[in-house]
Parts: C-alpha cells; structure tokens; sequence
C-alpha cells in the first residue's frame, strides 16, 4: 500500500511514516520513481511502536529493540535489551505509584453540592487541594 494509504489507516501522520522510515524503524519498498510501498510488516512495526511509545518506550529504545529482533543471539545483546526492559519496568512501577496517588487525592478532594456550600467552606477546601498538590508535587518532582 502507498504511504497515504498507511496514512489513514493508522492514523499516522504521512511525516511521521517519513521520520520512522529515516529512524530505520520502518523499510518500505521503493520504487524506481522512489514512491514507497509498505507491507503487512511495515503495518505489524507501526502497531508494534505504537504499542510501545504507548508504554512510554523512547524512539531510540524502540530502534535498539527492533534492530535485536534482526541480530544474532548474544549476550551483549541480551543484556542491552534485558537493561531496556529493566529501565522500563522500574519507571513504569514509579508511574503507576504516582497515579495511584494522584487518584487517592482526586477521591480525596471534597466536592460540593452547590455553590454557596463552596463559597461557604472555599477556604478549608483550596487548603486542603494545596496540601495534596503538596504531597504529590513531592512524590513525582524526580520523574519530571
């Protein structure tokens, strides 16, 4: 299929197929007036990298972990891609803590009923935001 194709099916940006074909994450077919034809396994690599920039992988790491998909086993390999999966593992558990958090203090947030009953406790209610604000700014400031 043609770029555009790919394009609307995914629903990825033309440019983008241009700049993951320029990062080697995708190897379309070119032809001799240089248009590109992708492939099911160009279609399988764009799930695959949207399945992993939505798991927050970097573009760099994806590359490192498709170009060990077409390398000869070794252990140097191995440990780059185990220390990837690692990283990412450790980050990943950081997030969730942190979401965890951030829904404790989003059920935590005393909500009104009405107007004049906010009006009536605003003060006690933007403390109250300001210390949770508090505590989560504390426990996400290293992850930003």
């Amino acid at each position: 299929m043609k770029i555009k194709a790919l394009s609307d099916l995914t629903n990825i940006s033309v440019h983008t197929l241009r700049y993951y074909e320029k990062l080697g994450l995708l190897n379309p077919i070119r032809h001799e007036n240089n248009y590109r034809t992708y492939t099911d396994k160009d279609l399988y690599a764009l799930k695959m990298i949207t399945v992993l920039q939505y798991a927050q992988f970097s573009l760099k790491d994806i590359k490192t972990l498709f170009d060990s998909l077409y390398l000869p086993p070794s252990k140097a390999c191995n440990d780059k891609v185990n220390k990837i999966f690692d990283d990412k593992i450790i980050d990943l558990e950081r997030k969730i803590t942190s979401y965890r958090l951030i829904i404790k203090i989003l059920k935590q947030i005393p909500l009104t009923d009405s107007s004049d009953e906010f009006k009536a406790h605003q003060d006690e209610i933007i403390d109250e935001i300001n210390q949770m604000v508090e505590t989560l700014y504390d426990s996400i400031k290293g992850d930003i």
